[in-house]
């Protein structure tokens, strides 16, 4: 590797360096990632999460979390080498974050001259009350949540009961959710209903310009979510965890 070249890593969060408390089976060699307000724990990383990060972070790798994440629950992460990062992309890739987990201006600039804002921001209130009706007509015990995150609109996000995954009822919510002007994410009974600026590979490749990455560098990408592909696919090298929804997607490769 040459002196100049420089390796980063673009990282997903949940379930990918972490898993939450309710999914971890701890052992001794779990490690506390994030806690709430409240210092409560929220989430572990096992001894293998743990060691890829240590051996990158031994490589001088510079981490930016790519995570669907606000910037409150962001900052419960206590993983040095993804808190003090320079950037972190945070709600879906909807905004990006300085060092100070501030708003980066230009990016805000760019979304003001790229999209019609108030327009996504009248679109998301309208499609978050409408949702909230769909589920109580269909007596779906669903959390449905506008997700506002720096006083900005950036996504919707559902969560199904863990009672209610019938998998004719989540097909079922998922063919109305792409019925929708939005994208769509779907893990399990998470839903993740998206504007056009929400977009991780949006957001990453933004980042790989202004941080002048070239050829000369390297770069991984980290992910467990198909929806993390887009963001993912263009990078030097990809890593999933085995138990990853990508995984399973390609299992019967």
């Amino acid at each position: 590797m040459t002196q100049s070249s420089r390796i980063f890593v673009f990282t997903d969060l949940d379930d990918s360096l972490f898993s939450s408390k309710r999914k971890h089976t701890k052992t001794a060699d779990s490690q506390i990632t994030s806690v709430n307000k409240q210092g409560e724990i929220e989430s572990y990383a096992t001894l293998q999460q743990q060691k890829l990060v240590q051996m990158l972070a031994a490589l001088k790798a510079s981490f930016i979390a790519v995570t669907g994440r606000r910037t409150s629950a962001y900052k419960h992460c206590i993983i040095d080498q993804v808190t003090n990062s320079e950037y972190a992309i945070v709600s879906h890739g909807a905004l990006i974050l300085d060092k100070k987990s501030a708003l980066l201006p230009c990016w805000i600039n760019y979304l003001n001259n790229t999209y019609d804002m108030k327009h996504w921001q009248k679109k998301l209130t309208q499609a978050h009350c409408q949702l909230i009706n769909y589920f109580s007509a269909m007596n779906c015990e669903a959390r449905v949540r506008l997700i506002i995150d720096h006083d900005i609109c950036t996504y919707i996000c559902i969560k199904i009961p863990a009672h209610q995954h019938q998998e004719s009822l989540l097909a079922k919510i998922n063919l109305h959710l792409k019925q929708l002007d939005f994208s769509i994410h779907g893990n399990a009974g998470n839903f993740a209903v998206l504007p056009p600026y929400a977009s991780k590979e949006l957001a990453v490749n933004y980042l790989i310009k202004k941080l002048n990455i070239s050829d000369k560098d390297v770069v991984f990408g980290i992910g467990d979510s198909v929806s993390d592909l887009p963001f993912i696919r263009n990078l030097d090298f990809a890593i999933f965890p085995k138990s990853s929804q990508i995984m399973k997607a390609i299992s019967h490769v």
